[in-house]
C-alpha cells in the first residue's frame, strides 16, 4: 500500500475508470480504499505517452502504468503507459517464435549457400565438421589437414543417452571428387578394419604459436554398436556396401555410405525447428538411417 504524503512520486499500475478526450482527461482508478479520490490524468501528461491508436482503443478497464503524484489532496497520473491486455500480452510470444523461425530458415539457407559456393577439399572438410557439430553430435574428433594424408578426415560417435554407451560410431571421410570410389577403394578397407578393432589411434603433430606438439588421442570402439563408414560429398545419400567382418569376440556388420552433406543440413534444420524436447539416441536413429 502506498501512503501518499504531500509531492509524493511514485510508478503504479491501476485501471481506467473514465475517458473524457474533449474535456482532455482520464480518470483512473485509486489504488485502495484509503486513497480518497481517483488519479486525473490530464492531456498535457498522456498526449506526450499515448500514441494516437491507443487513444483511439483507449477503454474503461485496460491497465495502465503511471507516475503517481500526491498534491493538495489530490492524485494526478504522469507518464502514463498502456499495459497489453492478456490478448495482447500473448504476442510477444508470438513474435519471439516466428523470430525463432525466421532465424533458423536464414540460418539454414545461408549454410545452403555456403555450401554452394565451397569448390575446395579444405573448406568442404571444415563445413562439414561445423555441421556434425551443430547437430549435437557428443563425441568427435576432426584429423588436422596437415596430418590427413591417407587417413579419415574424423571420427565421432552418438551414445545412448540411458547408459552412455556408443549407439553409433562412425570414420567419415569428405571428398568432392566425382570419381572418388576407385581412388578410396583401399582406404575404405582400412577405414572397415578400423572401425573393427577394439580402439583407434589418432597420431599427430599441432603447430601452435611456432612450437610443435606432438598429440596422440585413442578411440575406444564399442562392439555393440552400429558401425558405419561414411564418405561425405555432395551427391545422393546411398548404401554402398554391407560387410560382414570377424573380431576377437564378435561378428561385426559394417555399413559403407555416401552422405549427401545437404541430407545433414535438412537433418539440422529439422532438429533446430522441432519443438519438442530431441534427445541426442533420437540423431543417433536419424543418422543411421539417412
Amino acid at each position: 500500500m502506498l501512503n501518499y504524503t504531500e509531492g509524493t512520486m511514485a510508478i503504479v499500475e491501476s485501471t481506467i475508470k473514465s475517458i473524457d478526450l474533449i474535456k482532455g482527461e482520464i480518470i483512473i482508478n485509486k489504488l485502495n480504499d484509503k486513497q480518497k479520490k481517483d488519479f486525473i490524468c490530464k492531456k498535457e501528461f498522456y498526449i506526450k505517452y499515448l500514441e494516437v491508436s491507443q487513444l483511439d482503443t483507449l477503454k474503461e478497464g485496460d491497465s495502465v502504468s503511471f507516475i503517481a503524484i500526491e498534491k493538495a489532496g489530490n492524485y494526478y497520473a504522469n507518464n502514463i503507459k498502456l499495459i497489453q491486455s492478456n490478448e495482447a500480452a500473448i504476442m510477444p510470444n508470438v513474435k519471439c517464435e516466428r523470430s525463432i523461425l525466421m532465424f533458423t530458415n536464414k540460418f539454414i539457407k545461408e549454410l545452403e549457400s555456403t555450401l554452394a559456393s565451397i569448390s575446395s577439399s579444405e573448406d568442404f572438410e571444415d563445413f562439414t565438421l561445423f555441421v556434425l557439430k551443430s547437430l549435437g553430435i557428443s563425441e568427435i574428433y576432426a584429423v588436422p589437414r596437415n596430418n590427413a594424408a591417407g587417413r579419415a578426415d574424423g571420427v565421432f560417435k552418438v551414445s545412448n543417452i540411458s547408459n552412455n554407451t556408443p549407439k553409433l560410431e562412425v570414420i567419415y571421410d569428405c571428398t568432392l571428387y566425382s570419381g572418388w570410389e576407385e581412388k578410396k577403394k583401399q582406404q575404405i578397407a582400412n577405414y572397415v578394419t578400423q572401425i573393427c578393432r577394439n580402439s583407434m589411434n589418432i597420431d599427430y603433430e599441432f603447430i601452435e604459436r611456432y612450437i610443435t606438439k606432438k598429440i596422440k588421442t585413442s578411440i575406444s570402439f564399442n562392439n555393440n554398436s552400429e558401425k558405419q563408414i561414411w564418405i561425405i560429398t555432395k551427391n545422393a545419400t546411398r548404401t554402398i556396401s554391407e560387410e560382414q567382418l570377424e573380431n576377437s569376440e564378435s561378428d561385426l556388420l559394417v555399413k559403407v555410405r555416401e552422405i549427401n552433406i545437404s541430407d545433414l543440413i535438412k537433418l539440422l534444420a529439422k532438429k533446430l525447428l522441432d519443438t519438442k524436447y530431441i534427445k541426442i539416441d533420437d540423431i543417433a536413429n536419424e543418422l543411421k538411417n539417412l
